[in-house]
């Protein structure tokens, strides 16, 4: 509640709100106004004291939250309005702005295009992060475009700022309001001196690298494709602090070549990172590319037909949990070659564990020691008794049995791996049974 400086019956209404009558005593007292009761009676309540201090306090922090505008058509002069906002991304005065306050950027009607990048330089709140975000208001919600224009070294949204950056969110309000492309990297959720960090809504594509996340930092309900380099590097994962950082809700895919949809680099194993809610594919090289050491937890994700694997380990003394996923792989891959649905270090006998997942078509690839059990497979290859469970028919609601080798993205990404009535499976696998499907959940306060 924000209670203007000149109205002191308004802050007295508040306080008595808060504190009751003696909160409005307390205040007169401060403000040299009469007084049924003197200072020093006050003073024997010292027991009051600190409290309604710290109400005081928490009444003028809720004064100083401020909303900052962004758009096209400002004129920069203090940014409180639209029609004074800052012009650019880069005009963002931020010694105005507070830990507490919110950055709205205007989308115009349909949609407003930004050419330089959002470079975070103010940290939030545990409590109350800073939030920037799309314009939800009529005539500004349209799509918030930050365009890099193929510059060198361009970052679309960059949380490395000026020292210490954490607890700050970035928010499209709705899937793919934010559309960040053609910059050298989409965004970075740097490690150094960044905590609790996310990003939402975002559609992050054709630019040379997509999203680095690091540390303890996350992004969910994003779009993350055709980013060639990689669509998503994940190192030094730690989400020891916050077990909820990585990625969830996030859709990762390629139209054309080949790039893996998540890489991860070196971590920490006793930390690690969660990929929760996800459909990875189709068209990536690797689905899940655990390229060194680190620990992962794949849980209730969809993946589609990879190039080379769905699941990728390269080194055995890292640890990964497959939770409640569908897997679906064609026989071969486009090029009529072999593809693994999970390609596992042979030597990583008991650091692995597969639940409750389906896995139709594709290779498997490691020892027999993998850890879990009521798993289902079909029409796999290789050594299929390190996945422990039934061997039936899934029976998809779509029949995937006629798609060939070379099927097309279309009809992968509309087809429904939901289970038909009767299913062996029931209970098993994904409940993220389509692309439709995840695109049709909503992070909580979207409209």
């Amino acid at each position: 509640m924000v209670v203007s400086e000149s109205d002191s019956s308004n802050r007295e209404t508040l306080l008595a709100r808060l504190m009751g009558d003696a909160a409005i005593m307390f205040f007169n007292q401060l403000s040299g106004k009469d007084s049924c009761q003197s200072r020093t009676d006050i003073n024997r309540k010292g027991t009051l004291v600190l409290p309604l201090v710290v109400a005081l306090f928490l009444c003028s922090q809720a004064a100083e939250a401020k909303n900052f505008y962004v758009s096209k058509n400002g004129n920069n002069q203090g940014g409180l309005s639209f029609s004074t906002a800052f012009n650019e991304l880069s005009k963002i005065n931020w010694s105005l702005v507070g830990p507490t306050d919110t950055i709205i950027i205007d989308g115009g009607t349909t949609q407003m295009t930004y050419t330089t990048g959002l470079k975070i330089a103010k940290t939030g709140t545990t409590a109350q992060p800073l939030r920037i975000q799309r314009s939800t208001v009529a005539g500004h919600n349209g799509k918030v475009i930050i365009d890099g224009l193929g510059q060198p070294n361009f970052v679309g949204i960059d949380f490395v700022g000026n020292g210490m950056i954490g607890n700050v969110e970035v928010d499209g309000m709705r899937w793919d309001g934010i559309e960040v492309r053609n910059c050298d990297r989409g965004v970075n959720l740097s490690y150094s001196n960044n905590w609790n960090d996310h990003v939402y809504g975002l559609d992050v594509h054709h630019n040379k690298k997509g999203i680095l996340i690091e540390g303890s930092n996350g992004a969910g309900w994003c779009n993350i494709h055709d980013n060639p380099v990689n669509n998503v590097l994940v190192t030094n994962p730690n989400n020891a602090v916050y077990p909820g950082d990585g990625l969830t809700n996030c859709r990762i895919f390629m139209t054309s070549g080949s790039a893996d949809g998540i890489y991860m680099s070196p971590g920490f194993l006793n930390g690690g990172t969660n990929v929760i809610n996800c459909v990875l594919g189709p068209k990536l090289r690797y689905g899940l590319n655990m390229g060194s050491t680190t620990t992962v937890k794949l849980s209730n994700c969809l993946l589609l037909n990879a190039q080379s694997a769905n699941v990728y380990q390269a080194n055995y003394t890292g640890r990964i949990t497959v939770e409640r996923c569908t897997s679906f792989m064609t026989s071969l891959n486009s090029l009529n070659q072999a593809h693994s649905a999970l390609q596992l270090a042979s030597i990583s006998s008991y650091n692995n564990t597969i639940n409750g997942s389906i896995f139709y078509g594709g290779a498997f690839s490691g020892n027999n020691f993998q850890n879990g059990s009521n798993n289902t497979q079909f029409r796999t290859s290789g050594n299929t008794l390190m996945v422990r469970g039934r061997t039936a028919d899934p029976q998809f609601v779509s029949d995937v049995s006629r798609f060939p080798n070379n099927v097309t993205d279309s009809i992968l990404n509309a087809a429904s791996y939901a289970l038909r009535t009767g299913s062996p499976a029931v209970g098993t696998g994904s409940a993220i049974t389509s692309v439709s499907t995840l695109r049709s959940t909503k992070r909580p306060g979207w409209n």
